[in-house]
């Protein structure tokens, strides 16, 4: 897909009012946005971390899965309708991994959405089964339709469980954020 920018340095303060990039005029579509984060960011210390976790065996899958994780961060970033999940699996833990470097991932998310997108567990939510349906079939519908054929092998992966039913509330890591993705339990 994209090479990884190892040279750009990593910004640590902010100055200005910070608006979520999807309320902006100029909002990126999620296939723009996506390829503005691959050539913007350093993933240096997110690679050295699924490497050093043995998420990732060598650099070149560590990029692989980041680039997995920005397509649904991505996608997810200019969403304000519903519910938008993250499923337990590899891509999971690249935002385990970036929340686990906490100066590094404030930096990403005010840099990229112009918000922190917190990670919040499923089992902290209080949602019945029903919300945590509808909001994974919500994340894969978004998903299928902005990338069609060309949606991530990682992120397919969670299409065909979702399609199937192979997933549930234990395979579902985050539902619910005040972060860009506008994430709330739906009750309808």
């Amino acid at each position: 897909m994209t090479a990884i920018h190892a040279h750009l340095p990593v910004r640590q303060s902010y100055a200005g009012p910070i608006v979520p990039l999807k309320h902006l005029p100029n909002c990126p579509d999620a296939k723009t946005f996506f390829g503005k984060i691959m050539a913007t960011q350093d993933f240096s210390p997110i690679i050295r971390g699924l490497l050093r976790e043995k998420v990732a065996q060598d650099r070149a899958e560590a990029i692989y899965l980041i680039e997995a994780f920005v397509q649904w961060y991505a996608t997810g970033s200019i969403t304000v309708r519903q519910s938008y999940v993250m499923f337990v699996g590899e891509v999971d833990l690249v935002l385990h991994e970036m929340i686990l470097n906490s100066k590094w991932y404030m930096h990403f998310c005010y840099s990229t959405t112009g918000v922190y997108t917190h990670h919040e567990p499923i089992g902290e939510m209080g949602l019945d089964e029903n919300e945590v349906t509808q909001a994974a079939l919500f994340t894969t519908n978004l998903l299928t339709d902005t990338w069609g054929k060309e949606l991530h092998p990682k992120l397919q992966e969670f299409v065909d469980r979702v399609t199937t039913g192979s997933y549930g509330t234990s395979s579902v890591s985050c539902v619910a954020n005040e972060g860009p993705f506008d994430i709330v339990p739906t009750h309808t």
